[in-house]
């Protein structure tokens, strides 16, 4: 495109990053010089040293900035974000041939995840078409995976070491550089990661509140696998599994309960999907079993968790 209509949309497209710089730099300004009595002093992330912590809001309004910038307005790219809107929109279209069951891509049954963000995603999509354009819309279900799992990141962070910690573990992760690309794309890693974080919240609050603690872990395992399949159990799993023996040597069994508990919820909300699947279309879940299994080898194709 040139001409005035090709000036007008650069100077547009200038403007506006003008005005997000603009606005994290205001943001960022909430950075204050140490004052004297700061000198010669420690601060440890460990630590419950009080402090100055950016506030709620001034965070959200970061990630907001962070994420919203080049999630929308843009087709879809190579690779993981066409495949992830092709899934989405084969529910949305119905071109597969069991509805919104199971996921499929191009018209073939798609094994490589689960189904949960292409529900979320293509339920984003419907939602917002009358503002969005479709792979826009999809692109949302990605905006609410990253803030979930730095908003549960956070709490995690806030409960095993205070609440600067906590800040400081959300910034941590949303300067990871494997962010940059992914949370920008239709990708079933970023709602995976929303519940990973959940489950290891749950691990955090499990030795206190062992109901509370239980729901998370529950509703995080069962997300992980109807997102990404058995490999997104792994993290969660070993963390569980290598408490175990300590909260047993030192008679903390209320981590015991909510582990067990959290486990078996994870499996009864998993249960259903798996025994839909396998009463209406047994061959895809024998292959989509093969697919995850096949996620855990170091052999296993590009695009598994393995590369996240």
């Amino acid at each position: 495109m040139t001409g005035p209509a090709a000036r007008t949309e650069k100077a547009a497209a200038a403007a506006f990053f003008v005005r997000v710089a603009g606005l994290l730099g205001a943001l960022l300004g909430m950075a204050r010089e140490p004052a004297p009595s700061d000198e010669g002093q420690l601060i440890r992330i460990g630590s419950r040293t009080p402090g100055p912590r950016p506030g709620s809001a001034r965070l959200a309004l970061l990630v907001l900035a962070f994420l919203a910038t080049g999630l929308i307005g843009h087709d879809p790219w190579k690779s993981d974000d066409a495949i992830g809107f092709g899934v989405a929109y084969g529910f949305l279209s119905g071109t597969g041939d069991h509805g919104w069951l199971i996921p499929s891509l191009a018209g073939e049954a798609f094994t490589r995840d689960g189904p949960l963000y292409y529900w979320l995603a293509a339920l984003c999509a419907r939602l917002f078409s009358p503002l969005l354009p479709l792979p826009d819309g999809a692109r949302l279900a990605s905006l609410i995976g990253v803030g979930l799992a730095l908003y549960f990141t956070r709490r995690a962070g806030r409960e095993l070491y205070g609440k600067r910690a906590g800040d400081l573990s959300l910034l941590a992760l949303l300067g990871c550089v494997g962010l940059l690309v992914h949370a920008r794309v239709t990708a079933p890693e970023t709602l995976a990661l929303a519940a990973v974080a959940a489950a290891y919240y749950g691990v955090a609050i499990a030795w206190k509140k062992p109901l509370k603690a239980a729901l998370f872990v529950g509703i995080g395992l069962a997300a992980a696998l109807l997102s990404k399949g058995l490999q997104a159990l792994a993290p969660p799993l070993l963390a569980i599994v290598l408490l175990l023996p300590h909260a047993v040597s030192i008679r903390r069994l209320t981590f015991v309960r909510a582990a067990a508990l959290g486990i078996a919820l994870g499996a009864l909300l998993s249960l259903p999907w798996l025994v839909l699947v396998a009463a209406r279309d047994p061959a895809y879940l024998a292959a989509w079993w093969s697919s995850q299994r096949a996620g855990f080898s170091l052999a296993a194709q590009p695009g598994t968790w393995l590369d996240y």
